[in-house]
């Protein structure tokens, strides 16, 4: 067909092709009309594009009705080769628990098949498309069966042999406890609604809770979330997901990534004192002001006015100044190579699609055509500047802290058994990217200061995070954050607890929350519910599967 052929030439071409003349038929288009042949050929052309042969089938409809399936089953030898087959489907009794994390599935594309056609896939199958779903595909999709078709010279088929039986997939156990993740849900999106009714453009949030012998991930809550089952099912709802200025698709505790403030110090403090730049009692003087640039008129600020401090205390307060000065001695490489080792600006591990995040620095400021000077090396150490993380890498960051600077592979398998669930066909072992089960990469001690900081900012009534849990039953360490934005600031907050025997880690971003109340209100009802300490929290739950 030529390029400027019209839509009558192209059905006319098509009908000759589908339609061929033979000696015994010289009109096979005769007694059709012209709205059956239009039918007849969109069928046959559906059926080309998706590589129908005898090895691989044409789905004409799907979920059809008992009375479609009699009819067929009635009218079988009129219809050869066409036969019902009961097929598996994809059902989500909780729709609404960990949407972007499950995933979904869909028909493959042209460019998946191409990949996937030597292993055995087809132009009509369904794989994952994003998620778990995708992350695992191979796993929960099993193995096709084979079977043998006697056809006689009409084309009738007059019988079948099984030679391989299909086998179902395995199916996929998470690190998800659901009861905690619907406190994460609920806590995330009350404080963030919270938040909108005072900044509107407060529109979002996310946390992520590990376990920190393991780093296996206990929540995830991304807000705004979806129903994933409506989704992408129900058409109206999916266009009204896809035009969302607020983009509730996006997996915001893996794929977001925003300035973390404050929350950077402990990482700064750690670097500092590793490289012998300050110690316990090194201190520095705050008057509110920072005037090592003061000649070149840049004079930032703290919020306080603390006199001399030190470090735990300069943790405690949140001394701007403080880290301002260690961060000048420091340099910038070296602050980076302890986030790198802390995780940040680090692939996190984890099975599904992740941002990896941004370590400011010379080479990360060139790539936008600037030049990198002190007094962004000074921002850089409060957590400013270029330094964007996602929830995910920052509570690996708080989980590294509370591990003693060793750090593992965060993830969302827990393990995979058989069909049957009866069979464990094998259990995740995360990786260790980090290694300091030696205290070769950072001392006890120093790490011991850090955390001694993070417990005081819960702890003293002086620490930022006093309010809420300066009396509160579990002993807290935590770091608190505020980023400044074009718009109102990032509310962030890292924590682990308890604090002589860490057993979870989190981290809450909420862009443009402004007010920190809100992100340690999410980590308090998180803490509540997992120390069981509210009414409403009645345990842990088994892993959720997906299969």
């Amino acid at each position: 067909v030529n390029s400027y052929a019209d839509a009558n030439t192209c059905m006319q071409n098509l009908i000759e092709k589908y339609f061929a003349t033979t000696k015994e038929n010289s009109n096979p288009t005769a007694g059709y009309s012209k709205a059956d042949l239009r039918k007849i050929v969109s069928v046959r052309y559906a059926m080309t594009l998706q590589g129908f042969s005898l090895n691989t089938p044409y789905t004409f409809a799907e979920d059809v009705s008992r009375e479609t399936v009699g009819i067929v089953s009635e009218n079988s030898d009129s219809l050869p080769g066409v036969t019902v087959q009961v097929t598996t489907t994809r059902e989500n009794p909780n729709g609404t628990l960990i949407p972007q994390i499950v995933g979904t599935v869909g028909a493959i594309s042209p460019e998946e098949y191409s990949q996937l056609k030597a292993k055995g896939y087809h132009l009509n199958d369904r794989v994952g498309q994003s998620g778990i779903e995708s992350a695992m595909e191979s796993t929960l999709r099993g193995t096709e069966g084979k079977k043998s078709l006697t056809i006689n010279s009409s084309g009738k088929v007059t019988g079948e042999k099984v030679i391989t039986a299909p086998v179902s997939g395995d199916t996929v156990f998470m690190t998800i406890d659901s009861k905690l993740q619907k406190v994460a849900d609920d806590a995330l999106a009350a404080n963030v609604q919270a938040a909108h009714r005072l900044y509107s453009s407060c529109t979002g949030g996310s946390v992520v809770v590990l376990n920190v012998k393991d780093f296996s991930v206990l929540a995830a809550a991304s807000y705004p979330s979806y129903d994933l089952s409506k989704y992408p099912s129900d058409a109206a709802y999916t266009n009204k997901l896809l035009t969302d200025p607020s983009h509730p698709l996006t997996d915001q505790a893996f794929e977001s990534a925003y300035a973390p403030g404050s929350i950077f110090k402990p990482s700064v403090a750690l670097a500092a004192l590793q490289e012998g730049i300050i110690n316990i009692n090194t201190t520095y003087v705050c008057n509110h002001i920072y005037r090592r640039f003061e000649d070149s008129g840049y004079m930032p600020k703290c919020e306080g006015n603390h006199g001399a401090i030190s470090v735990e205390r300069a943790l405690e307060v949140s001394c701007n100044i403080f880290f301002f000065e260690t961060g000048f001695h420091t340099t910038i490489s070296k602050m980076n190579v302890y986030a790198k080792k802390l995780g940040l600006g680090e692939k996190t591990g984890v099975e599904i699609a992740e941002n990896t995040g941004t370590l400011a620095g010379p080479a990360e400021k060139k790539t936008s055509g600037g030049v990198w000077y002190p007094t962004d090396t000074i921002q850089a150490a409060i957590g400013q500047s270029d330094n964007r993380f996602t929830a995910a890498q920052l509570a690996a960051y708080v989980a590294t802290i509370a591990n003693n600077g060793t750090r593992k592979q965060e993830h969302l398998v827990d393990h995979v058994t058989d069909y049957s669930r009866k069979k464990i066909i094998s259990t995740t072992k995360p990786d260790t990217y980090t290694d300091n089960h030696d205290y070769s990469f950072l001392s006890k001690d120093n790490l011991d200061i850090v955390k001694t900081g993070m417990r005081d900012v819960c702890a003293s009534p002086h620490g930022t995070a006093y309010d809420p849990f300066g009396n509160y039953p579990v002993e807290i360490a935590a770091k608190t954050g505020t980023a400044e934005t074009s718009e109102s600031d990032n509310t962030t907050f890292i924590s682990f607890a308890p604090y002589n025997n860490p057993q979870i880690a989190l981290a809450v971003v909420i862009p443009h929350g402004a007010k920190g109340t809100y992100s340690k209100n999410v980590a308090k009802a998180i803490y509540d519910s997992y120390f069981k300490l509210d009414q409403s929290a009645s345990g842990t739950s088994a892993a959720k599967a997906v299969g």
